[in-house]
Parts: C-alpha cells; sequence; structure tokens
C-alpha cells in the first residue's frame, strides 16, 4: 500500500498545515486504500474548516482536488501522531515555532524515530512507499532502515497561470538535499539543437508572455520569499531576507542605483520605499525583463531568469543550482532541459498511484523524460506519441519546437480571431446602429403617418368649415338682398313720409293761418260788440 506523512504540527500557526495536500491525495487515490501517519485535524469535517483558502473552489481547480466526503475518508488507514510533541519542540526551542520547524526539517530526533516505527509498523499491507511534502530526517531514517521509499513532494518551480503546472517528486530531498543534479550526473549527456527561449516557449502557456523589445531600466533586482516557508527556515544557507537586502543594496551603490526589489504576496512585512525600489510588475517574467541581474536566496523565479537569459546568483540551497555551474551555452541547455523535462514532473502525474508506482521501480531517465514529455502535449492537446521511434535527444526537440510552432501559430490563429471577432462586433454594432436607425426610421414614418392623418382630418374640418361659410355667406347673401329691399320699402316709406311730413305741414300751416284768422277774429272790436247778441240767439236757439 501507499502510505503519506501529513505532519499536524503548527510550526507556522496554521492547523492541519498540509491540508490541501490531503485533500488532494484523498482525490487521486480514490482507488486506493492508504496509510496516512497524520494528526485528528485532517479529517475534521469539511464544514468545520470554512474560510479556509482549501475550500475555495478556485483553489480546488487549480490544484486539482474536490472537498472530501466520509467515505472517501473511511476508506483509508489512519495512524495518528502524538500531537503535544510540538510542545516538547517548541520549549527545547525557546519557544520559538520558527527554530522548532527548523529543527524539525533538519535534525534526528530519537523519540520521534522510536515513534514513527511503532505506527509505521501497524500498517496492514507491505508500505510501497510514503510521500512527504517535508525533508524530515528522524522520518527518512526509519523508512531507509524497513526499507520503505520516501517520495518528497511539492509545487513545482513553474507554476500556473504563466506556465503549465509542474511539481517535485524525489527520493532524496525537496526545497534542499535534492537529486536532481546527482541524477545530472548519471545521465548519459545529450545534445540538444534548442535554445533557452525555445524551452521558455514550450512551457509558457501564452507565448510572449514579455515584450521581446523591452529594455532593462534596473541594473539588479531581488527577489524576497515567505520569511516562515521551509526553503528560507531550513535551506538558506543563513541567508534571509534582510540580508539579502544588504547585499543587494552594498552592490549597486557605486553606481548610484537603487535594487528593485519584489516582494512575495504571501509575506508578513512589506518594502518601504526609499532605499529600494519595489517592484509593481503583474509577472515575474517582466520584472526579470526590468533587470540586468537577478538576486535570490532560492526562489523558482531564479529559474525564470535562467530560462530568460539573465545572470542570476543563488544563495541557498536550490535544486536548479547545478544549472548556474554550466560551462557553457550548449551545457546550459543540457542541464536545463533535463530539470524541465526530467526532474519537474507535469502536476496531473505527481500523485497518480500508477505514476508514483513507474518512478518506484526507478526507470531509466530516457523513460521519465518520455513519460513527461507526453503529458505535456497531451495537455497541449497535441499527438503526445508523435516523433515515436526518434532517438530521446531529437524526439524531444522535434516536440519542443512543433509544439512552438502550433503555439505561434495558434496565437496568429487568436490573433486573427480577434480581428474577425472585433469586426464581428464593429459589424453587429452597425448592425445595431442600422437597427436603431430603421426603428427611427419607422418611428418618423408613423409620425409621418400620424401627421397626415392629422392633415386629413384639418382637411375635412377645413372642408366642413368652407361649406359652412359658404352656407352663411349664402344666408348673408339673402339677408344683404332683404337688407336692400327693405332699404327701397324703407326709402318708399321715407319719401311717403316726407311728402305727409310736407302736407302736415302744410295743413299746421293752414291751420296756424286759420287760427291767426280766428284769433284776429275774436280780438276785433266787433266781434266784441255783437258777443251779446250771439249770448242772446244761443238762448234762443236753446229754448
Amino acid at each position: 500500500m501507499l502510505a503519506a506523512f501529513l505532519p499536524p504540527y503548527p510550526f507556522r500557526g496554521v492547523r492541519a498545515p498540509y491540508l490541501w495536500l490531503y485533500y488532494r491525495l484523498l482525490t487521486k487515490w480514490a482507488g486506493e486504500s492508504a496509510m496516512f501517519i497524520t494528526g485528528r485535524e485532517y479529517i475534521r469535517p469539511v464544514e468545520e474548516w470554512n474560510g479556509r483558502w482549501e475550500c475555495a473552489p478556485e483553489m480546488q481547480s487549480r490544484l486539482g482536488y474536490r472537498l472530501p466526503e466520509h467515505a472517501a475518508i473511511d476508506r483509508h488507514e489512519y495512524q495518528w501522531l502524538d500531537e503535544s510533541r510540538f510542545e516538547q519542540w517548541l520549549a527545547a526551542a525557546g519557544h520559538n515555532p520558527i527554530a522548532a520547524f527548523r529543527y524539525f526539517l533538519t535534525e534526528r530526533d530519537n523519540d520521534f524515530e522510536q515513534e514513527l516505527r511503532r505506527l509505521l509498523a501497524k500498517a496492514s499491507a507491505p508500505v510501497e512507499a510514503l510521500v512527504s511534502i517535508c525533508n524530515v530526517p528522524s522520518l527518512e531514517a526509519v523508512c531507509a532502515e524497513l526499507g520503505i521509499p520516501v517520495v518528497h513532494v511539492e509545487l513545482g518551480a513553474l507554476r500556473a497561470p504563466l506556465f503549465w503546472e509542474t511539481s517535485y517528486v524525489d527520493f532524496q530531498g525537496v526545497n534542499g538535499h535534492t537529486e536532481s543534479a546527482g541524477r545530472y550526473e548519471a545521465f548519459d549527456k545529450w545534445d540538444l539543437p534548442l535554445a533557452r527561449t525555445d524551452l521558455f516557449q514550450f512551457f509558457a502557456r501564452t507565448w510572449r508572455p514579455v515584450p521581446p523589445d523591452a529594455q532593462p531600466d534596473h541594473e539588479l533586482g531581488v527577489v524576497l520569499q515567505v520569511e516562515d516557508d521551509s526553503n528560507l527556515v531550513a535551506f538558506s544557507n543563513g541567508m534571509d531576507n534582510i540580508g539579502l537586502l544588504t547585499v543587494a543594496t552594498n552592490d549597486v551603490a557605486p553606481l548610484g542605483e537603487c535594487p528593485l526589489v519584489r516582494a512575495h504576496p504571501g509575506s508578513s512585512f512589506g518594502i518601504r520605499t526609499g532605499r529600494f525600489h519595489v517592484d509593481e510588475s503583474p509577472s515575474s517574467p517582466l520584472f526579470i525583463q526590468r533587470c540586468r541581474r537577478i538576486l535570490t536566496i532560492n526562489s523558482s523565479v531564479g529559474l525564470e531568469a535562467v530560462l530568460l537569459d539573465k545572470p542570476v546568483q543563488v544563495f541557498g540551497e536550490s535544486s536548479f543550482d547545478f544549472i548556474l555551474s554550466a560551462s557553457d551555452e550548449a551545457e546550459v541547455i543540457s542541464r536545463l532541459a533535463f530539470y524541465l523535462l526530467a526532474y519537474l514532473v507535469p502536476f496531473p502525474l505527481q500523485l497518480d498511484p500508477e505514476y508514483l508506482r513507474f518512478r518506484i521501480a526507478r526507470p531509466a531517465e530516457e523513460l521519465i523524460i518520455l513519460r513527461h514529455l507526453e503529458k505535456y502535449l497531451e495537455l497541449m492537446h497535441l499527438d503526445a506519441k508523435m516523433f515515436a521511434g526518434s532517438p530521446v535527444a531529437e524526439r524531444v526537440a522535434l516536440s519542443v519546437l512543433f509544439a512552438n510552432q502550433s503555439k505561434t501559430f495558434e496565437e496568429a490563429l487568436a490573433k486573427r480571431d480577434g480581428q474577425i471577432s472585433a469586426l464581428r462586433q464593429a459589424l453587429s454594432e452597425q448592425d445595431g446602429h442600422t437597427s436603431a436607425l430603421t426603428r427611427t426610421l419607422s418611428d418618423r414614418e408613423g409620425q409621418i403617418a400620424s401627421l397626415t392623418q392629422a392633415v386629413l382630418e384639418r382637411e375635412g374640418q377645413l372642408s366642413a368649415l368652407t361649406h359652412t361659410l359658404s352656407e352663411h355667406v349664402g344666408q348673408i347673401f339673402a339677408l344683404a338682398q332683404v337688407v336692400s329691399e327693405r332699404d327701397e320699402q324703407f326709402s318708399v316709406m321715407t319719401q311717403a313720409v316726407s311728402e305727409r311730413d310736407e302736407r302736415v305741414s302744410a295743413l299746421t300751416h293752414a291751420m296756424t293761418e286759420r287760427d291767426e284768422k280766428i284769433e284776429a277774429l275774436l280780438s276785433s272790436s266787433s266781434w266784441r260788440m255783437t258777443k251779446a247778441w250771439r249770448f242772446f240767439g244761443r238762448l234762443l236757439r236753446g229754448a
């Protein structure tokens, strides 16, 4: 059976510190019955880890695992470590958890080895190999006694999303005390007709991650690392971030420059500007392109710098430092290609049981290279068996160059697709404009139709008004005729009245003359003298 050692100790202030690896092992070993030597925190229900980054969907996708159900946990054997041992190590280290971590990673502990022997003896079947994410001298010593290979695993030097995800599978150590240089020394050297840019392009998921004509604007670039990572804690050769910054400052002081510093996103500290220029490039290759030289303790950015043909100085232990001692460019290419294709492992293969058993059998390096090459070609959706039958070096060179040409073609195709997409977008926008204009035209036509209808209605109203006016004009004409007739009648009547007035005037005059005559008569003396006669005459007539 396969086994895994997952330290439960909170050296870095985190419980179940390798929870992501446990979940990935459960996913990859779903068809196995394995043994886990670990702490009880790891098997807590997933719901209790709410808020841990390991539960985030994007991390599950990137690292290739799913959150386990109880059945996935229960199918395996568990041997529980004595977690109180951490307190003993902590006390011996002056209560400094980082010092205790360093002790765990670099020193043997007799009591701990006895515990490990006892737990390994409880395995229900022979242990084929034991997977560990840390260098643990006590574990390695006990497994060596029992003839159990220790497979050291970790995330590799080239990582997604910029590169195809790689990983470490090392039977000697990880981060420090690795087998990379020894394996290369035992390997039959190969002469590859490749350049660093060919290897860079092969492993880069997107070609041209840096502008080809970009020029450095700093003499020296400094790559900082996470302060409590095992790389610095145990394998830095005494160098730390502060020491590295001091080295860099002294290096460029005679030039009157400041080093360009790239901080690690996982660091607990920030860089103050003034003595240093802080890099804010969106990717590490762009940072490297800004510098003429790179300093690092043992960051994987140093490997990227080698691929980009920048001078690199590494102060700590590193699995790729043997590349830096190559005597000429051909040897650099030979070592670099071996490191990338033989030592680094495609991430999907790392914990695959079949692959682990393939590696436990210690196959020839050529077979490992071909296994890795075929997996990368598969990930690139290319024929994994192309150029099969050719010598290994020739097959590697042809596959790398073919894959790069395919990538360049895909880039050109993607660019063309982008242009076509842009044209389609422009056409779609024009169609949108045309549609909008058509709608506007339709609206205008509707408005015109409405206005035409209104005009027709107004014309109908005008026609009715004209007819009414015509009738009124006729009535006015008739009334005018009547008025004219009445005027004629009035004129006749006026003439008659005038004539009557003349007659009345004549009669009035005649009456006036008569009245005057009567008055004259009555006023005459003869009329007065005869008054008595007239009185007696009336009496006689009355009688």
